[in-house]
């Protein structure tokens, strides 16, 4: 008989545990960076060598590969929305577990699109496993509103075209909601598609006006769990929501990633990237950044810029490679920043609680002296606010 192999665990020490996250981030950054060469920015060349499109959603295995620079690469940024009913009779849409993996997938895909001034990002809607069968016109126009909000302007629906006509009562469909004659409120669908034409037409031709860079804790969620879009939405807890929170306050805001802000120009107390200027960077309990993101949060905060450290503040670079060296360029800059002005808040407690994380944001903000173009005198849960302008007109 051969010998049973017996799975053994073993024990690391903390400098082990250490070492072991560098190098899993210098790994996964390797094979976005692959990726990225290697398939993303070749396909979008042959297809643009052909007069064509690109409609990019990063999704697959593993998650989210580099769905930050991909986005600014595709022609279209795409992200996806999924219509649960778990939390989904009342007012508010999103609070399912179903949307948050998701949530962070928008933000960056509508970043990308505002960053570049791409006047279309379109997301993959209505997506649904659970009561497809079920779904209301009433929840897709709540669907629809709430993706409006986040910066999405072209809804792809998902689920109308995948029955043969021959197969019987219900069909085939599996991921999708039932959009068929064969649907009861078929013949009420025009309306819903009417309300969505007029509201897509305004938004793909105004731009949006955003206040707030929003920095999250990739290397630190690359580092310890790998390309996972859940973990990725959910790190820190409230990650993948904080968006709701700020348009509820009335102030839009876009989800960066480092290379973003290693590239934009600092003046006037903004980050101007392209036709974008933020007058307020807020990082997100990161505990490792690169050293150049590093940087760049200096030089914004030297330049008057108002800069917010929620929760921790990064002092070591993420990288297994001459790791001292970018530790000590990271603690430097970061260090050089709170000279210069920063904040330093403590992160919220209370993750689930929309209301207890909307009171919190708003009292962060009015103690760091920011002031939105937009003010809600009496801000409540699912009540939101975007800014568009077109020209001089807002």
């Amino acid at each position: 008989m051969p010998e049973k192999h017996v799975a053994k665990t073993v024990e690391l020490e903390p400098s082990q545990h250490s070492e072991l996250r560098r190098a899993r981030y210098d790994w996964n950054s390797f094979i976005i960076e692959k990726f990225l060469s290697g398939f993303t920015e070749p396909f979008v060349d042959y297809v643009d060598a052909k007069g064509l499109q690109v409609r990019y959603q990063s999704g697959g295995n593993p998650d989210f590969m580099g769905i930050q620079r991909g986005s600014m690469i595709a022609h279209l940024p795409e992200s996806e929305n999924w219509l649960n009913r778990d939390d989904y009779l009342k007012y508010e849409a999103y609070h399912s577990k179903g949307w948050r993996t998701h949530t962070v997938n928008t933000k960056y895909n509508t970043a990308a699109a505002n960053l570049q001034g791409k006047c279309i990002v379109s997301a993959e809607s209505m997506t649904n496993v659970a009561d497809l069968f079920k779904a209301t016109l009433g929840q897709m126009k709540q669907a629809l509103d709430v993706n409006f909000i986040a910066g999405l302007n072209h809804m792809v629906l998902h689920g109308a075209t995948y029955s043969p006509p021959d197969v019987a009562f219900p069909g085939l469909i599996r991921f999708g909601t039932f959009f068929s004659p064969n649907n009861t409120w078929w013949p009420y669908f025009r309306q819903w598609a009417d309300y969505h034409a007029r509201l897509a037409y305004v938004f793909q031709n105004t731009e949006t006006v955003a206040e707030v860079a929003v920095l999250g804790p990739q290397p630190d969620v690359w580092a310890m769990k790998g390309l996972s879009k859940t973990e990725l939405a959910v790190t820190p807890r409230y990650y993948g929501d904080l968006w709701k929170n700020f348009a509820e306050l009335g102030v839009n805001n876009d989800y960066f990633h480092g290379a973003i802000l290693e590239d934009a120009d600092f003046a006037d107390g903004r980050i101007q990237y392209g036709p974008m200027a933020y007058k307020l960077l807020m990082v997100i309990e990161n505990e490792a950044i690169e050293p150049e993101t590093a940087e760049a949060i200096r030089v914004f905060a030297e330049a008057d810029g108002t800069v917010v450290f929620v929760g921790s503040v990064p002092q070591k670079a993420p990288g297994l490679s001459d790791a001292d060296d970018p530790d000590q360029r990271v603690e430097k800059a970061i260090n050089a920043a709170l000279n210069a002005g920063a904040f330093q808040v403590a992160s919220p407690t209370e993750h689930h609680d929309m209301n207890y994380l909307r009171n919190w944001l708003a009292k962060t903000l009015d103690e760091v002296g920011f002031e939105s173009s937009i003010r809600f005198q009496d801000p409540k849960e699912g009540v939101y606010a975007t800014r568009k302008q077109s020209g001089e007109t807002e």
